[in-house]
């Protein structure tokens, strides 16, 4: 028989009692402290979890001025209510895009952290969704200097040091570089 404790289930079958399970990743305890940080998806998803809360309440936190400075909060209340709202999803984002390229990003650059403002999203989509980014806006369609750039072929630094010049949009993205030069 299996007994829970905490997160760890505890093998009751052997003698001493001293097995026991990570129940989301089936990973040997004894084995988790050094194996979790690979391959427990609760684990990374905690970490997360800590990660977000922090640059939202912790003055001290490097990236607290980008977040709990400009007074973005965190509505879960606790991990158990944000692991049931995203841990299905960003289960399912893992396996598309890998851990690595799996970022927990904010719809709207300037609402909360909730389960409506909340999507997992890879790092190029976070990128393109900063409040710093220049958006243009070309025959009405709009995107990312950086989306254009790429889009027609150019270095994103030469379009946006065109831009910082005074360039219209037009012109940065069509006109082209000089040789050796970035324009």
């Amino acid at each position: 028989m299996v007994k829970e404790l905490g997160e760890f289930h505890k093998n009751k079958l052997r003698k001493d009692g001293l097995q026991y399970w990570c129940k989301p990743c089936s990973l040997q305890a004894v084995k988790h402290s050094t194996l979790k940080k690979k391959n427990c998806p609760e684990f990374k998803l905690k970490k997360k979890w800590f990660s977000l809360r922090d640059r939202c309440n912790n003055p001290n936190s490097k990236r607290y001025y980008c977040y709990g400075g400009r007074g973005i909060k965190v509505e879960w209340s606790d991990f158990v209510e944000f692991k049931k709202d995203m841990f299905e999803s960003y289960l399912d984002h893992v396996e598309k895009y890998g851990r690595k390229d799996t970022t927990i990003d904010r719809i709207n650059n300037n609402g909360n952290y909730s389960k409506e403002n909340c999507r997992w999203a890879t790092i190029v989509e976070q990128q393109n969704n900063t409040s710093t980014n220049k958006i243009l806006t070309i025959l009405g369609e709009s995107k990312t200097a950086t989306q254009w750039a790429n889009e027609v072929g150019l270095p994103s630094n030469a379009v946006r040091k065109r831009l910082s010049r005074g360039w219209s949009a037009e012109d940065a993205l069509t006109k082209p570089l000089k040789k050796n030069q970035f324009g």
